[in-house]
């Protein structure tokens, strides 16, 4: 908020609170976003028992496409439709 906005914003006024509704409405939604990604990394477990229960408590978390490293091997996560998400080893997705 503290940055001026680009020029070809010249309309959007600090004082009327229009530039807080700009950047509520265009600029949050995609900086969240970001720091969601900067959040993503590959999930590690020692066990499959203990991968099956983080994904048990968090899979309206998860996003299709995380990386998921279960005893040293990498799986990622797919859509199988109708909410159903599967683990798929990397090497079957890069072939």
């Amino acid at each position: 908020m503290k940055r001026r906005l680009p020029s070809y914003l010249n309309h959007v006024k600090r004082g009327d609170g229009s530039k807080n509704g700009y950047c509520a409405g265009e600029c949050l939604s995609q900086y969240q976003d970001c720091l969601k990604l900067q959040q993503t990394r590959a999930l590690e477990f020692n066990g499959t028992n203990e991968a099956v229960d983080w994904l048990k408590q968090h899979r309206t978390e998860l996003l299709v496409g995380t990386v998921i490293v279960i005893a040293g091997v990498a799986f990622v996560t797919l859509s199988a439709g109708a909410g159903l998400v599967v683990l798929a080893p990397v090497v079957l997705v890069a072939g």
